[in-house]
């Protein structure tokens, strides 16, 4: 007997059948619902529909006399002309026809300069292109103190201007640094510290001067930098463009002063570049300054530490200088000490003063003798003694 708990294996097969044709008929209809989907999916994007093409304003179209706004009622035709323009110009603005909104706008505002007819003027110059000229205006609300709403919507968009102006200004000037026109960059730069007082645009602008040769303004500029209190990194660096930049400026001292033919001078002026920027260089200048200027001692030191601190094939023709003056130099010193040393140390002064000496004992012994009279016949009796008498 059959245990009615199992199907026999042909109706087993005939109802697998049928949940195969089931499954089949179920994944048929689901197939067909997502057609659509599938085929909206599958289709190429130029199908769907395009975002509309913003026209580029010409930035002369925002440029417009602002006015402060007119208090009190405007009268009703003035009123009733202002809001036709206004209808016109946000039907264009919602088709993007951005320079009909303008023009619709512009005679609205000469009619009633209000604010929200010159904020939305900037808002079309903006979503235009004309950021510098929206820019512009939205100052010029702020100015107006407006109501609260106002001014804080054209805070906002005067804060995000600024720092896409500035950001394309930035660009800018990094492109005319790779053409080497390093004044023009210095001048972009500073625009851009304007608009967003970056103290990043500072170091660039610096660094821009200083390879332009404006050494003064690139000094000023990096010190404004550090005034930031910028990153370690960016501080020492900067540091040591000024080092170098003060150094330069002394180079430029010393160099005037010798055309000047003050030796002294260009000698303190080398010092203080050899202070600012330690180049050995700059100590060969110091040696030879000294020399002009008849500082021996000084001339002499610096010479020796040139040839101590430099290499035999570095600074070839300053060092062949140095060991050509010093043989000279010394000489110099030691005539100078001699010409310096007391009478009394010197040789010839003893012998001088012995001969002087000995003249004058002798001198001294004949005057003693010479000045009393000799009797050559104390001797003799006076009764013996026969005086030659002259004749007559």
């Amino acid at each position: 007997m059959t245990n009615p708990a199992h199907f026999p294996p042909r109706v087993m097969y005939q109802r697998l059948g049928v949940l195969r044709r089931c499954v089949a008929l179920w994944t048929l209809a689901c197939l067909w619902l997502a057609a659509p989907a599938v085929a909206m999916a599958q289709a190429p994007a130029s199908d769907a529909p395009a975002a509309p093409t913003v026209p580029k304003l010409d930035p002369s179209l925002c440029q417009i006399e602002t006015r402060p706004v007119v208090e009190g009622q405007q009268d009703k035709a003035a009123k009733k002309k202002a809001r036709v323009h206004l209808a016109a110009a946000r039907k264009a603005y919602e088709g993007y026809q951005f320079v009909d909104a303008l023009r619709e706008l512009r005679s609205a505002y000469e009619i009633d300069p209000q604010n929200d007819v010159l904020f939305n003027i900037a808002q079309t110059c903006r979503e235009g292109g004309a950021d510098a000229e929206a820019l512009k205006l939205y100052e010029f609300i702020v100015r107006q103190n407006p109501d609260p709403a106002l001014k804080a919507d054209s805070e906002r968009h005067i804060g995000t201007l600024r720092g896409k102006l500035a950001k394309a200004l930035d660009e800018k000037a990094l492109d005319q640094m790779k053409g080497e026109h390093y004044d023009v960059a210095a001048k972009l730069w500073d625009q851009a510290h304007k608009l967003d007082p970056q103290p990043l645009f500072l170091f660039r602008q610096g660094n821009a001067l200083r390879l332009s040769g404006d050494s003064g303004e690139a000094l000023v500029v990096f010190e404004r930098f550090v005034a930031t209190n910028p990153s370690e990194d960016m501080m020492k660096e900067a540091r040591s463009h000024m080092a170098r930049l003060r150094s330069k400026q002394s180079v430029e001292r010393a160099k005037n002063h010798l055309r000047a033919e003050e030796y002294a001078q260009a000698m303190a002026a080398w010092q203080a570049a050899y202070e600012q920027d330690p180049r050995e260089l700059y100590i060969f200048e110091i040696a030879d300054a000294a020399r002009k200027a008849g500082l021996t001692n000084e001339s002499v030191a610096s010479y020796q530490r040139f040839l101590r601190e430099t290499q035999p094939t570095d600074y070839v023709e300053q060092r062949r200088q140095a060991e050509a003056q010093l043989p000279v130099l010394r000489k110099q010193l030691e005539a100078k000490k001699a010409a310096e040393k007391p009478i009394y140390k010197r040789w010839w002064f003893w012998t001088a003063l012995g001969a002087g000496v000995a003249v004058a004992v002798t001198a001294g012994v004949v005057g003693v003798v010479a000045s009393e009279p000799v009797n050559f016949l104390s001797d003799i009796p006076a009764d013996r003694q026969r005086p030659l008498n002259p004749p007559p």
